[in-house]
């Protein structure tokens, strides 16, 4: 039933228009039942009161606001409160509200349908950038492992964190990596610099090792040039809001630190490794164990870099260098009050196009496709049971990074109704398994006598190709 199904919407995927359409629409009405419309966490908070007040009052002061405590994330200073929040988040939020203040939209609300569009759409381009070069079916499994195996399902798209319009922004920046216009590439690194200054590190190693490749210096004029520019227009509004050159911006008031609060920041590479190792494979929020397919990919690395695109590789190496810089600045955990690893969203989507080429020139053989299949299936499954269970009550700040598993203790504070979700989620991901048991073998029994007749077999896919 699933064959036939995929070859009835082939048609409409034929195109990059439709192919984009068809994921944007799908994350849309899932990231909408699932987004947080009301009582978001403290970091969006912070997001979406001074994107409503910059949309209806002009000002980034939330002074006379109800509800607008003085402290480490709104701070007063000569009179006036104002977020930690970089400039870029803030203007992300902004249409929403001045769009749809009409209509009487919150502020809560505004912040989150800008989260679940910017997310989508982050998303349906990845779709779009993987299909240019590994064909219909990867492109589709991979929106389906970042758009809902990742935290881009249980952070990004709830709530306006950093990350939503961070995603979109290096989404674009992987359209212009492979298809050679490293202009729309530099272009998309200005705003994305903007919301985390830190990803200026991922522009400066695409830059220089495709400038290394390509014996061109192209890359750093088109690339590493425009995040600079980012890199300044931070420094630029950091000065006009609070008073001083910076690229911290709220983080440098009150002699606060995320880092230093939270046992980031430090010097000792020991640190740094720990929290590179924290966010790989901790029980709180570990990559490999969130998203085991990625373990799939780390095996096919070595074959599969040599014979990737060098944008692909470049980018790549931009999501290492983003994420060290990330461990060198914040502990791994991130904070409290989401599901899986918000911090390492940037470098999965930097990193989505190789380490899907590595799944590919891995599952080679029938069983490691099925091990792919199985490994996906679980990332979205248990990021499922994080979107659909509410945020526990009891803070998982108190989570024992290190011992406790966050989705074991997401699902014990839910309750009675909470574990039957859970239960559901679990049998409709071995119920996808078996209809994708009993689809690989009707095509094993009919191979013989119509090889090759699905459209979706597109660029250079392989037979043995993972099924959307």
């Amino acid at each position: 039933m699933g064959e036939v199904w995929l070859r009835r919407i082939a048609p409409r995927l034929d195109s990059d228009r439709g192919l984009w359409l068809a994921v944007f629409g799908v994350c849309i009405v899932i990231y909408a039942c699932t987004a947080h419309w009301s009582d978001p966490g403290i970091d969006s908070l912070s997001a979406a009161w001074p994107a409503w007040s910059l949309a209806h009052r002009g000002t980034l002061d939330l002074a006379g606001i109800h509800g607008i405590t003085p402290g480490v994330w709104f701070i007063p200073v000569h009179g006036a409160i104002l977020s930690n929040r970089q400039i870029g988040v803030v203007l992300a939020g902004v249409p929403a509200n001045a769009l749809l203040g009409w209509t009487g939209l919150s502020a809560y609300g505004a912040a989150a349908l800008t989260a679940v569009l910017m997310s989508a759409a982050a998303v349906a381009t990845l779709a779009v950038v993987v299909r240019g070069f590994m064909g219909t079916r990867y492109a589709l499994a991979t929106a389906a492992v970042v758009g809902f195996g990742t935290a881009m399902w249980t952070a990004a798209s709830e709530e306006l964190w950093t990350h939503s319009p961070d995603a979109l922004w290096l989404s674009l920046v992987l359209l212009g990596l492979s298809r050679r216009r490293l202009l729309l590439t530099g272009a998309a690194f200005i705003p994305a610099v903007m919301t985390r200054p830190h990803l200026a590190l991922a522009a400066f190693a695409i830059a220089g090792w495709l400038a290394l490749r390509r014996r061109s210096p192209r890359p750093v004029v088109r690339v590493a040039v425009p995040a600079a520019v980012g890199l300044l227009a931070v420094a630029l509004a950091n000065h006009a809001v609070w008073g001083h050159w910076s690229l911290t911006g709220g983080y440098g008031q009150i002699g606060y630190s995320v880092a230093s609060a939270a046992g980031g920041g430090s010097s000792m590479f020991h640190v740094v490794g720990l929290n590179v190792l924290g966010a790989l494979v901790s029980p709180r929020c570990g990559l490999v164990l969130y998203t085991p397919v990625v373990l799939v990919a780390f095996l096919g690395l070595w074959r599969g870099f040599r014979t990737a695109p060098d944008w692909a590789q470049a980018a790549l190496f931009g999501g290492v260098f983003y994420e060290l810089a990330q461990c060198k600045i914040n502990v791994f955990t991130g904070g409290s009050l989401f599901f899986g690893n918000r911090l390492i969203i940037e470098s999965v989507m930097l990193a989505a196009p190789m380490l899907a080429h590595c799944v590919r020139e891995w599952a080679r053989t029938r069983r490691r496709v099925d091990i792919a299949v199985v490994f996906a299936t679980a990332a979205v499954a248990m990021h499922a049971i994080g979107a659909l269970l509410p945020t526990p009550g009891t803070s998982p700040a108190y989570v024992q990074p290190w011992r406790d598993w966050l989705l074991l203790f997401w699902v014990r504070n839910a309750g009675p109704i909470g574990e039957l979700k859970a239960v559901v989620v679990v049998l409709i991901a071995l119920a996808a398994l078996k209809l994708f048991a009993d689809a690989r073998a009707a095509r094993s029994v009919s191979s013989g006598a119509r090889p090759g007749s699905s459209r979706l077999r597109a660029g250079s896919e392989s037979a043995q190709s993972l099924p959307a």
